[in-house]
């Protein structure tokens, strides 16, 4: 499997930062409260920071500056789908340790998050622009019970401080 930054993103988001971090051996077929606390906690965090209207100007903004012309990275589409819920006061519902834990990451680093099933996945990862359709959702992280082995990214999209 080959990680490739596609040569529009690369050009388009100058200095762009990805964290490539692949597990293996993971047990994921029981769900463990210790990850689903985590995941509650920094959902009830992230709701009554984004309460705030100045706090929520600038991750907008942070989220505004990697939309290029009509076309987004896919993480940050599922990121800015996240932050909508959290910002209503729906949390994240945890289908199992993996998803909580990807979810995790991205609300408590303020950072888009995707992750692959390796033994799902055919071909290399290419981290490309989408243009995202209307009324469409994003495509979530899935993962099953049975995986064992994942790849997950982080982008840096700025800082919130």
């Amino acid at each position: 499997m080959k990680f490739i930054l596609n040569k529009e993103v690369a050009t388009k988001v100058p200095g762009i930062q990805i964290a490539l971090i692949v597990i293996k051996n993971l047990s994921n077929e029981r769900r463990t409260s210790s990850i689903q606390q985590l995941l509650r906690g920094v959902c009830a965090q992230r709701h009554s920071a984004l309460k705030k209207e100045e706090n929520a100007k600038v991750i907008n903004q942070l989220i505004a500056d990697t939309k290029i012309e009509n076309k987004v990275l896919p993480e940050v589409q599922l990121f800015e789908s996240t932050l909508r819920k959290i910002k209503r006061g729906k949390d994240i519902e945890p289908k199992n340790n993996l998803y909580a834990l990807t979810h995790y990451f991205s609300l408590k680093y303020l950072s888009p998050v995707f992750a692959y099933d390796l033994d799902e996945l055919d071909d290399d990862i290419e981290e490309k622009f989408i243009i995202p359709k209307q009324g469409k959702r994003p495509t979530d992280i899935e993962f099953t019970q049975d995986t064992k082995h994942i790849a997950l990214w982080l982008i840096n999209i700025g800082s919130y401080t």
